[in-house]
C-alpha cells in the first residue's frame, strides 16, 4: 500500500514480453511446493518493473525480521475529526516493504483459510487485494489455485510476486475494474486501510470482479472511527454489524462472521473482524 499510482485494472491484462495472466495452477503448485517457505525479499529495483509483475523464485533472499511495534491509539472509543490520508499509509508500506514483509510471513492463517478456501473450487481464481508480500498467495498457488494480487504498494508487488510466483499489480482496490472474472476474493486486513466514505465504493468494485454468487473474504480491526497512527497509516475501525450492513448493501450475503485474535501476538493491535460473504 504506497503511492498514487496512475494504473488502471483491465478485465484482461496480458504481461510484457509474452507472459500470460498467470501460470497453470497446477505448474505453479509443483514448482513451489518442494521448496521451504522463506520470507521475502525486496527484490529488483522498482524502476525497472513492467505494469504488470509476473513472479520467479530468482530473487527470492531470507531478510531479518525486525518487528513493527508502533502501538494504536485509543481504539475503543470515537474520535473527532482526523486528517485520513491515504497517502502517508502508502508511503509507509513503500518505504518499509522490506520489514513489513519480515514480519507478516510469520503470521499463521491457516484458520481463516479453512473457512475460504473450501467454498471454492478446485483451481478456482483468486484475486488478493492488498496482497503485501504475498504469504497468502504463495499458500493459494500451492493450493493449486489460479493467483493475482493487487497492492498499491510497488515494492510491496515486487516482493510478492517473486515470492508467491503470480502476477501481481500496483493498483488500489477502490480503482478495479475487473467484471466477473474471480471465484474468490481475499481482502485481508486491506479494505481497513481505506476512508469509511469509500467503503461503499470499493464493496461494489469487488461485487463487480466476483464471479455470479462467488465469495469474499475480509478481515478488518474492530473499533470506532477513523485513526492516524504515528508510524503515518491511516486505519478505519468497524464493529460487526455495521461492516455487515455495508456489505449486504453492496450485494453481499453475509455467510459468517468471527472475531479472532491477532496471529503475530501483538499487544497493542485490536481484535480482528472476519468475515465471508457471498454475491448475490
Amino acid at each position: 500500500m504506497a503511492g498514487h499510482f496512475p494504473f488502471r485494472m483491465r478485465s484482461a491484462p496480458l504481461f510484457p514480453f509474452g507472459f500470460a495472466l498467470a501460470p497453470p495452477a497446477g505448474q505453479v503448485a509443483r514448482r513451489l511446493v518442494k521448496k521451504p517457505l522463506k520470507c521475502p525479499g525486496s527484490g529488483p529495483p522498482v524502476s525497472q518493473l513492467p505494469r504488470f509483475l509476473h513472479g520467479t523464485d530468482h530473487f527470492q533472499q531470507v531478510i531479518t525480521l525486525k518487528e513493527l511495534t508502533v502501538p494504536h491509539v485509543n481504539i475503543a472509543s470515537p474520535m473527532g475529526a482526523v486528517s485520513f490520508d491515504s497517502t502517508s499509509t502508502d508511503r509507509f508500506y513503500e518505504n518499509h516493504a522490506a520489514d513489513y514483509a519480515s514480519l507478516t510471513c510469520a503470521a499463521d492463517l491457516s484458520a481463516s483459510y479453512a473457512h475460504f478456501l473450501p467454498r471454492l473450487p478446485a483451481g478456482g481464481r483468486i484475486l488478493d487485494v492488498g496482497c503485501g508480500a504475498g504469504r497468502d498467495l504463495k499458500a493459494f498457488a500451492r493450493q493449486g489455485f489460479r493467483c493475482t494480487g493487487i497492492d498499491a504498494s510497488s515494492a510491496l508487488c515486487v516482493s510478492a510476486s517473486n515470492f508467491a510466483g503470480v502476477p501481481c499489480q500496483v493498483s488500489r482496490i477502490e480503482d478495479l475494474d475487473y467484471q466477473a472474472e474471480f471465484d474468490g476474493i481475499w481482502a485481508c486486513a486491506s479494505l481497513l486501510h481505506l476512508p469509511r466514505a469509500l467503503l461503499p465504493k470499493a464493496l461494489r468494485r469487488l461485487h463487480g470482479a466476483l464471479i455470479p454468487h462467488g465469495f469474499l473474504y475480509a478481515s478488518l480491526q474492530i473499533g470506532t472511527g477513523e485513526r492516524v497512527i504515528p508510524d503515518g497509516r491511516a486505519y478505519s475501525y468497524y464493529q460487526t454489524g455495521e461492516f455487515c450492513e455495508f456489505l449486504q448493501s453492496s450485494g453481499f450475503n453475509i455467510e459468517e462472521s468471527w472475531e479472532s485474535g491477532d496471529t503475530l501476538k501483538r499487544a497493542s493491535i485490536p481484535m480482528w473482524l472476519n468475515v465471508i460473504a457471498r454475491a448475490n
